[in-house]
């Protein structure tokens, strides 16, 4: 991404799962999509998205998604998750998202400095460690995992690299992480595959 603004306070900020799920927590405007998501997911409120939290925060989503109530989302229920949450996110509907309508940065961070938080994690970790979430795979996310992650989404999604990314790039984005997601090709993804693709464990029972 070449222009990232900054944003002075990290609120808890929009949370894209790691499959590529643009989850907008069933919520209906970006002010709410930005602010309330990553709250949901750190119930505990210590600032880390531990695995027990992001794997429920993964059925919770999975549910919110599955508009038909069948234990499984479609390709057409994903890809309308991501239509609404394009808009939802667009927040001066210019068509475009940028790296400050989709999270809350924080406190100090730029794009160089994000850059070169993606460039140190991937010296350490692998060049695609900044595609997971929880980068380090330790089991919990940072905020410095948390913002890279979703710096390395936008990246990617915005194929022409001018810096944002248009509805047609976020779409085919979303079409190609819905298909890594649904592991057995059969044209939906259920909680398995979703708690899989996360590289997630399932709850004990």
């Amino acid at each position: 991404m070449k222009k990232i603004a900054l944003t002075a306070v990290l609120i808890g900020a929009a949370f894209v799962l790691p499959s590529g799920v643009h989850a907008q927590c069933c919520a209906p405007n970006a002010d709410t999509v930005k602010k309330e998501c990553f709250t949901k997911v750190d119930t505990d409120k210590n600032a880390v998205a531990s695995q027990k939290e992001r794997t429920k925060y993964c059925k919770k989503m999975l549910k919110c998604m599955d508009s038909d109530k069948n234990k499984e989302v479609t390709k057409a229920e994903y890809m309308a998750n991501s239509e609404k949450t394009f808009t939802a996110r667009d927040a001066n509907a210019d068509g475009f998202i940028v790296i400050e309508e989709y999270i809350v940065l924080p406190e100090g961070m730029d794009s160089a400095k994000i850059a070169t938080e993606k460039k140190n994690i991937e010296d350490k970790q692998g060049k695609d460690s900044t595609k997971k979430i929880d980068s380090n795979k330790d089991k919990s996310v940072t905020p410095v995992e948390y913002v890279v992650f979703f710096y390395t989404i936008l990246d990617d999604a915005d194929t022409d690299k001018d810096g944002k990314v248009s509805k047609d790039e976020f779409m085919k984005h979303s079409e190609g992480r819905f298909q890594k997601a649904d592991k057995n090709n059969d044209g939906a993804i259920v909680e398995e595959e979703l708690i899989e693709d996360w590289n997630l464990e399932p709850e004990k029972k």
